[in-house]
């Protein structure tokens, strides 16, 4: 059955103890034979965090997300392989570390990008890293806006729209809007009736 899923959800309703996992166990082929899923969505699993069976060989996968399950630097590195990954949500509890990093030459087929936490205020991007994503929604209250930045977001050929959710109007993220003004295509920015500020990335030709 596992080979002809194609989307997969897993949502823990109540904390999980430590020794709780969803990696697969001796003699228990419950996740290993996922080659054909495409979606994949996993809520909960914030002690254990990402099972080890969620790695490049799952090579059809496009989307993931992830709510309160803990996602580490070393663990994005491997999503960073898969090659047909188009959409990447991070909701909160997901990551936790003060920088979220991509790395060149990773990602290369990542569209979209959603990030929620209060504890990152650095998205960087190497260059050759994410040609081809085009949008990024990136919440945050104004205590991390006032910090938040965005190093190599200029590098991005293809970004066509970055949103920052959570501020109201008159706040403001001066060092990401400054690295967004770097941006070859002369980027716009617009303020949306709310608690949604648009930063627009559009093309002058």
């Amino acid at each position: 059955m596992g080979g002809r899923l194609h989307s997969l959800s897993i949502w823990i309703s109540t904390p999980c103890a430590d020794d709780v996992s969803l990696d697969k166990k001796d003699g228990d082929g419950t996740f290993l034979h996922l080659k054909n899923l495409e979606s994949l969505r996993i809520a909960g699993m914030d002690k254990s965090g990402l099972p080890s069976w969620v790695d490049e060989g799952l090579k059809m996968l496009s989307k993931i997300t992830l709510c309160n399950t803990h996602l580490t630097t070393g663990k994005l590195e491997t999503l960073s392989k898969l090659t047909r990954l188009l959409c990447l949500r991070l909701h909160h509890g997901s990551f936790m570390e003060e920088e979220l990093a991509f790395r060149a030459d990773g990602f290369i087929a990542l569209k979209f990008l959603l990030l929620e936490s209060a504890a990152t205020t650095k998205l960087t991007f190497e260059e050759n890293a994410s040609p081809q994503l085009e949008k990024i929604i990136w919440s945050m209250d104004a205590k991390v806006a006032a910090r938040a930045s965005a190093p190599g977001i200029e590098c991005l050929a293809g970004l066509k729209q970055v949103v920052l959710k959570g501020l109201h109007e008159g706040d403001s993220c001066p060092l990401v809007e400054k690295a967004i003004a770097k941006h070859p295509k002369h980027p716009a920015i617009k303020f949306s009736i709310g608690v949604w500020k648009i930063v627009a990335v559009t093309s002058t030709t």
